[in-house]
Parts: C-alpha cells; sequence; structure tokens
C-alpha cells in the first residue's frame, strides 16, 4: 500500500508539469494573435522584460543551433526579437533605438545588455510613449502586442 502511495505521489509532479507548459504554451500563442513586425521596434520595455527576454533568447538559442537548419532560422528569429527588445528597451530610457548597433560589437554589446538589464526607465512619457505597464504577460510584453 506505501509503494502505491509513493507511485501517486511522484505522478502528481510530473501531470503539474505537462499542464504548467501547457499553460506557457497558451499564453504564449495567445500573445502572437496581434502580432506586427512593426510593432516589435515601437514603443517601450521595463527593465525586468527585458532581462527575461534576453536570457530567455539566450538560453533558447544556444539550445536550438544545435539542430542545423530549425536552429539557424530560430537563431535568426531570435536577433530580430533581440534588436526590438533592445530599441524598445533605449526608448523606455529615452535613447535613440540606433544605439542597438552597439549590440554587433563583441564586448560592448555585452556591456549594453547588462546596463539595460540594471538601468531604471523613465518614469513619466517620453519621446517614444507612455510608460510601459509593469503587470503586462511576459510574452505580450515581448511582442508587442
Amino acid at each position: 500500500m506505501d509503494e502505491q502511495k509513493t507511485e501517486s505521489v511522484s505522478f502528481v509532479p510530473a501531470q503539474s508539469a505537462k499542464e504548467d507548459l501547457q499553460k506557457v504554451a497558451d499564453r504564449a500563442k495567445a500573445a502572437t494573435g496581434g502580432f506586427s513586425l512593426n510593432n516589435l521596434f515601437v514603443g517601450r520595455l521595463d527593465e525586468k522584460n527585458y532581462l527575461y527576454g534576453a536570457i530567455g533568447s539566450l538560453v533558447v538559442g544556444f539550445l536550438l543551433e544545435i539542430i542545423p537548419v530549425i536552429g539557424l532560422i530560430a537563431v535568426l528569429v531570435l536577433l530580430v526579437l533581440g534588436f526590438g527588445i533592445t530599441i524598445r528597451r533605449l526608448h523606455d530610457i529615452n535613447m535613440t533605438g540606433w544605439a542597438s548597433i552597439a549590440l554587433i560589437i563583441p564586448f560592448v554589446g555585452l556591456l549594453l545588455v547588462i546596463y539595460l538589464c540594471w538601468k531604471n526607465g523613465d518614469v513619466a512619457v517620453n519621446t517614444y510613449g507612455a510608460v510601459p505597464d509593469k503587470k503586462r504577460d511576459l510574452f505580450r510584453a515581448l511582442l508587442n502586442t
């Protein structure tokens, strides 16, 4: 009888993890509903969502680059997404998006990403729009939908 309890307890976390993954996938699918490439480079993005986006794109990029063709396509998509979130993060501190070109320079790009993860954005409306909603869903914030 003790063995049955152990089996049922070990089964619950696996089911819970599967449900959690399904919820994340559903949220990502819902967030892509109003996606437009133009929206990716317009507006502002707060530091918390930028940090999650930068770390997430690095991890996914490293994991998918192992697969030859799909990995290359995924890295290119993540590169465009990375420039988009960097431009919107620069807008949040009232800087032009052209400063994102510094990402191409190896050491300078790393320093820029670290700085943007640390620097607080403007607390009021600036040249690039209103203050970003900190309670917005991560996927919606990254895709600007």
